[in-house]
């Protein structure tokens, strides 16, 4: 007997659609999905049919609220992914004896790691000072990332780690390189990387820019030489601009976010009653 239901991709294939079709309390849905493509805009007709059955939406960033009213027609109020940004320097800095940079996420074709590891092979091809490069995560592209690599030592595949030993990670780098190319509506893993007192090397596409703003490192999506040039500038970055980051990524706290949803709820459940 809930008050309120909360959908997160309430248009996604199978899971809550009854629910959602019923309408029999108050519903609040929030979108994460970045660019329409075909799944969406073949059935836009229909999620604009359901849009309706919705209360309140929100959504994650600019760039999916976007998404929202152009596939279904929903203005969206824009908030944000909150996280717990404590438990990211729960554990100790571990320095590394050579200089360290990590990638974490899928390993897909939009998640543009082979530019990661096209930068770090270059660099260290013609320079003294090495960097290695540890990559977390797993996915269809792992097997051509790991040819791309060669037998390189200083490229290191971890696979899927938990979620206590990739903040370890984030806490071991020396830089988190974010190299997607495109598709991310929101760079939270930017902002865990920022809570965690680690300079950030991002690709200049705007769903990374919403997270950042000005304390990340941008480079053009797909170079190489531009990653390079922009892991070079973070890796002298100063306590003084690594604490101004912490401080923005704590804007994204899960206590502001709940707060936040908690007036959503209430407008949900006065939009409801008014309609019955």
């Amino acid at each position: 007997d809930p008050q309120v239901v909360h959908f997160h991709e309430p248009f996604a294939p199978r899971v809550g659609w009854s629910t959602l079709r019923a309408h029999r309390v108050a519903a609040v849905g929030t979108f994460h999905r970045s660019g329409e493509g075909p799944a969406v805009s073949l059935v836009a007709p229909l999620l604009r049919r359901w849009a309706g059955h919705l209360d309140v939406s929100a959504a994650v960033s600019e760039q999916a609220a976007l998404t929202a009213r152009q596939a279904c027609g929903v203005n969206a109020t824009v908030l944000f992914n909150g996280f717990e940004t404590s438990r990211f320097v729960e554990f100790a800095r571990e320095r590394q004896p050579v200089t360290t940079v990590v990638v974490v996420g899928r390993l897909e074709g939009r998640k543009g790691v082979a530019t990661a590891v096209t930068a770090v092979r270059t660099h260290n091809a013609r320079r003294e000072d090495p960097w290695r490069l540890v990559i977390i995560g797993d996915g269809p592209e792992r097997a051509s990332l790991m040819t791309l690599a060669g037998n390189d030592a200083d490229v290191q595949f971890l696979g899927a780690v938990s979620d206590v030993e990739k903040r370890r990670w984030y806490r071991r780098a020396d830089v988190l390189i974010a190299p997607a190319t495109h598709g991310e509506s929101f760079g939270l893993i930017l902002l865990e990387a920022m809570a965690s007192e680690t300079p950030v090397v991002a690709s200049d596409i705007p769903g990374y820019r919403d997270a950042a703003g000005p304390h990340a490192e941008f480079f053009e999506s797909g170079q190489s030489a531009g990653l390079e040039r922009a892991v070079g500038v973070a890796l002298n970055r100063d306590d003084v601009t690594l604490a101004r980051a912490r401080d923005h990524a704590e804007h994204w706290s899960m206590h502001r976010l709940v707060d936040d949803y908690l007036g959503l709820y209430e407008r949900a459940r006065q939009q409801f009653a008014a309609l019955r």
